[in-house]
């Protein structure tokens, strides 16, 4: 009896044993090693040439904040802007990264020449929340459904807006655990700047702590032209849409100074002029509103005057750091920049006819084109000597 006694409790205590090993290997495995401990918040430079898109959480080049050597050089003609990134990623800690701020500082060159630092842009890459997307164009496979909501970039939130020279609120931004947001920086030198290398800094802090990115510019002898030599036109902004991208939903009459709602001499009609001069900064044209917005000949004329006829004509006034806030010019930044198109989406001859001939006395008829769809009607000989001016 007594032999067997001990034999049990002797095999007792060996499965204990055997329990309390397994146990700790456990704890071991699930206790963080050194390469598994938390990640600070990291910082990392992309473009011009490789791009990184909010959401790319699995891209090589990332140092902890803090730290030294982030480095961009970009090579640069006069008139022209570069752009390049620098990405902000979330530690690996389950909490949020708050406070994050991104300046800049002027560029100084060759016998002291200096890029101000207003020619330094810099915008916040936001994101729209959706919870489907309506295509495949970013997603091959949704990966969004109604219990998890999607962040896909959509816009810019400039640091301080070009067009009205006013400061917005891009900065501070936080950023998740683990996820990744993007700071744009577009260096825009100017035609008569001088050519050579130009170096400075910006600043990235996250929290209280301060990452410096070297920044060197080489500015070539070669001049781009404000205008492409490519004509075209792109895209139709309805003001409809116009005015629903800036916060109205569609309702162009919540926009100040808009009335009549879709009179192209209100307030849509400066809206759209604001998206023609932003678009001119990449040399691209866009269309000017149809006639679905009442962009009829006999009521758009004096918004025609004001802002259409001089970025047709390029005489819109050149953008200035010195000019004061808010800027109340419709000013481009490349000077003398044109629309190479004009595009009259209208079916009746004698719209096409009177924009003609507003197009013969301002001096853009080979630049104007008609928009038709099923030609017919007498639509076609509004436009006799202009053949090459049909799509």
């Amino acid at each position: 009896m007594v032999g067997r006694d001990f034999r049990a409790r002797r095999r007792t205590r060996i499965r204990r044993a055997a329990l309390l090993v397994a146990l700790l290997a456990i704890v071991v495995g699930l206790s963080p090693t050194a390469s598994s401990a938390a990640t600070p918040a990291s910082v990392a430079v992309f473009g011009p040439n490789v791009m990184v898109r909010m959401g790319d959480t699995g891209l090589p080049g990332f140092v902890s904040v803090g730290s030294t050597g982030l480095t961009k050089s970009l090579t640069v003609a006069r008139n022209e802007f570069e752009s390049f990134q620098i990405a902000v990623k979330g530690g690996s800690a389950l909490a949020t990264v708050n406070n994050v701020v991104v300046n800049g500082a002027g560029l100084t060159g060759p016998n002291s020449n200096t890029i101000a630092a207003g020619n330094v842009w810099i915008a916040r890459a936001d994101d729209y929340l959706t919870t489907t997307p309506s295509d495949s164009e970013i997603y091959s496979t949704s990966p969004c459904s109604s219990s998890l909501n999607c962040r896909i970039p959509d816009r810019l939130v400039p640091k301080k807006d070009p067009i009205l020279g006013v400061t917005r609120n891009a900065f501070p931004f936080d950023v998740g655990a683990n996820q990744v947001r993007v700071v744009w920086i577009d260096v825009f030198v100017p035609t008569t700047q001088a050519p050579g290398t130009y170096s400075g800094s910006l600043n990235v802090t996250v929290g209280s702590t301060t990452t410096a990115v070297s920044l060197a510019v080489n500015v070539l002898r070669l001049r781009l032209p404000s205008t492409s030599s490519l004509a075209g036109a792109y895209g139709k902004l309805s003001t409809t849409a116009i005015c629903g991208a800036s916060g109205a939903h569609g309702n162009c009459m919540q926009i100040p100074n808009s009335s009549p709602p879709n009179n192209q001499d209100g307030g849509a009609f400066k809206l759209y002029d604001r998206y023609a001069r932003a678009a001119l900064n990449d040399r691209v044209s866009v269309y000017l509103p149809s006639k679905s917005d009442q962009f009829q000949f006999g009521n758009a004329q004096t918004g025609y005057n004001v802002f259409a006829r001089p970025l047709l004509k390029g005489t819109a006034p050149t953008c200035s750091l010195a000019d004061a806030a808010p800027r109340t010019t419709n000013c481009v930044w490349l000077p003398g920049a044109q629309l190479t198109g004009m595009v009259i989406d209208d079916n009746s001859a004698a719209e096409a006819g009177a924009w003609k001939q507003r197009a013969v006395q301002d001096g853009f008829v080979s630049r104007t084109y008609f928009v038709c769809d099923e030609v017919g009607g007498g639509t076609y000989p509004a436009f006799p000597q202009a053949s090459d001016n049909w799509q």
